[in-house]
């Protein structure tokens, strides 16, 4: 069962002259051009996460209503997780005092003795969609 796509974007090119007539669907995913001139069409429908629709070669008659049901795929979505870590810390053990950040192949091979791995390291984890 096919369900209504709100807001999507309608866009209607006549194809003799570039003049383009947009509208929004309705939240039942209706759409209408009330006055179109008489010519050839193409039309494209656009929403974020479907993949663009075109429709090519739609003549518009004198007096006509035409009924067309367009159908939008869902698109691909995207994700990208990206993980930023600031330097670990050291102290040195001899003296007591906090050292200079420590090398990442140091901070990977030093023994945890206990202590909980994410103590090492601030990490900060952001997560964008893309579409």
């Amino acid at each position: 069962m096919a369900r209504s796509i709100p807001d999507a974007k309608v866009v209607a090119t006549n194809v003799a002259t570039g003049a383009k007539q947009e509208v929004l669907s309705t939240d039942a995913g209706l759409y209408l051009f009330p006055a179109l001139p008489v010519s050839l069409y193409s039309v494209t429908v656009e929403k974020a996460g479907f993949k663009k629709l075109n429709r090519q070669n739609i003549e518009i008659r004198v007096a006509q209503r035409l009924d067309m049901d367009l159908r939008l795929e869902v698109g691909e979505v995207q994700q990208t997780v990206e993980v930023t870590c600031g330097s670990a810390v050291a102290r040195n053990f001899g003296s007591g005092a906090w050292t200079e950040p420590v090398a990442e192949v140091h901070g990977q091979s030093s023994p945890l003795f206990g202590r909980h791995p994410q103590s090492t390291s601030v990490c900060e984890l952001h997560a964008r969609r893309h579409q």
